[in-house]
């Protein structure tokens, strides 16, 4: 693996949210808190304590070490995201990203990332898991009753911020159960992303078992149908939000709790505790369970020995990772119909892109790995599409655009110097190592 590939593209998940985006059921009527303190609640109060043990019983968990849980206002908790933002990527990598992902076409040129995810994200958030800082914060203006009368009490919870609250504590029991800090692939945010929603399929799940009590595989099929709902009506009120954003968000709320309940249904919560061992390694999994479940399909991981013949003074490698099919599903949804884009991406089984850098100008080298030639030729048809309609023209499109197709593999380079690299590509694929990804499937 290149120094590049093996660098810590995205760190285990820092906070664990929940997003009014994502709620099926609405959380209308919320009423701010006229302070700007932050108040330390007691996990002991009262209510909280009844809460506790009523999740422990529907989840079969138990709380096994203290935490702390906060109330902040929404715009302490956008500083948080900020915070943890930059620490994560930092700001360089934030740059390069709107970079990468504005020549792939999904943002517009000039996007400034870190604004766009501080925009979208903040203000949805209703409360958040740190596992680094065992730390359960939610958001102080989530409900005209969720107003801390001391630190020691919490005077009322409504069914709005008791949700959010059930949500953020299966958090903590997956944390103190199955160590969430530290967690996730260093070089591949496809099998990240895959994780997550694994964390938010378990912890939806569990909030509609405490809400009835308790869940079993006849109250599956509901429960989609609600989610179900709840995207639709989140979608449409997504207007003017990069549609990656909105897709990422929703994908970890409902493809991952039709996932997660699969397992539900089938072997119970315990089945759901054993996806901790051994998580869905990529989108496509979670996307389509039977790829997990039923005829096992790990990725494909690509990798180069040494990317020399890409080498250009004053273009240095910046950037590399796995898009995954539900981001490659996004980037054709931005020149394609819904189900052209669907299609097209249908057949994934591995991809890894590679940036390189001169100011502000962007060239990727792009590998995606498909389950059959025809499910390759289909990506290279479209993508032509979509190239001819990002730079204008045909003659824009092949000036900036070059792939060659071999087998179920297409390799491409695309941005400034690619009819360079084309020249480079009988030595790029001598240089290319594909192998499929380590996977032990649930028995």
């Amino acid at each position: 693996m290149s120094p590049l590939a093996s660098a810590s593209m995205y760190r285990a998940p820092r906070l664990i949210a929940i997003f009014v985006l994502a709620l099926p059921w609405g959380c209308a009527g919320y009423q701010r808190v006229a302070t700007e303190t932050i108040t330390q609640v007691s996990t002991e109060a009262d209510r909280v304590g009844t809460i506790k043990k009523e999740l422990e019983a529907v989840r079969g968990l138990s709380f096994n070490r203290q935490f702390g849980i906060e109330a902040r206002r929404k715009n302490a908790i956008r500083q948080r995201l900020e915070t943890a933002l930059v620490k994560q990527y930092g700001e360089r990598r934030l740059e390069n990203l709107a970079l990468v992902y504005a020549r792939l076409g999904l943002l517009p040129p000039g996007s400034d990332l870190k604004s766009l995810l501080l925009d979208f994200y903040a203000p949805r958030a209703l409360g958040y898991y740190d596992p680094a800082g065992k730390n359960l914060v939610l958001r102080a203006d989530i409900g005209s009753s969720f107003v801390p009368t001391s630190v020691r009490v919490i005077a009322r919870l409504d069914n709005a911020n008791e949700r959010v609250l059930v949500h953020e504590l299966t958090h903590v029991l997956q944390d103190q159960h199955f160590s969430l800090d530290g967690m996730g692939a260093a070089y591949n945010d496809d099998r990240v992303l895959a994780f997550h929603s694994i964390l938010e399929g378990d912890a939806t799940l569990a909030e509609f078992g405490f809400r009835w009590g308790g869940l079993d595989g006849e109250m599956v099929p509901l429960i989609n149908r609600r989610l179900l709902a709840g995207v639709q009506k989140a979608r449409a009120q997504a207007t003017g939000v990069p549609r990656f954003l909105v897709d990422r968000l929703l994908f970890q709320y409902y493809s991952g709790t039709t996932f997660v309940s699969l397992l539900l249904a089938d072997k119970g919560w315990s089945g759901i505790d054993r996806l901790y061992t051994s998580p869905p390694l990529s989108t496509e999994q979670v996307l389509h369970p039977e790829k997990y479940l039923d005829w096992p399909d790990p990725p494909t991981r690509v990798e180069f020995a040494g990317l020399e013949p890409l080498s250009r003074e004053g273009w240095p490698a910046v950037e590399s990772n796995s898009l995954g099919e539900l981001m490659v599903q996004c980037l054709f949804a931005e020149f394609l119909v819904a189900a052209e884009a669907e299609n097209a991406a249908l057949g994934w089984d591995g991809d890894r892109y590679w940036a390189f850098r001169n100011g502000s100008e962007i060239s990727l080298l792009w590998v995606t790995v498909w389950d059959s030639i025809d499910d390759a030729e289909e990506f290279v048809n479209k993508y032509g599409q979509v190239a001819v309609k990002k730079y204008g023209s045909m003659d824009a499109a092949a000036a900036n655009f070059y792939f060659e197709r071999r087998d179920n593999v297409v390799m491409m380079v695309e941005g400034p110097g690619s009819d360079e690299a084309a020249g480079r590509f009988p030595l790029l694929w001598r240089r290319l190592k594909l192998t499929e990804e380590p996977f032990h499937p649930l028995s």
